[in-house]
């Protein structure tokens, strides 16, 4: 007789990975916003 392996899903550690990795591109779009902001535009635009 053969012994039988359990196969583990990966499921949990791609859904880890895949936060990290979202997690990631969002600080990158953070930081290249902030890159390009123009420091003497006013964080509010005026309502009048």
């Amino acid at each position: 007789m053969t012994p039988t392996h359990q196969r583990t899903s990966r499921l949990p550690s791609l859904t880890g990975m895949r936060f990290i990795a979202a997690l990631m591109v969002f600080a990158f779009h953070v930081a290249w916003e902030r890159f390009f902001r123009d420091p003497r535009r006013r964080a509010t635009t005026p309502t009048s």
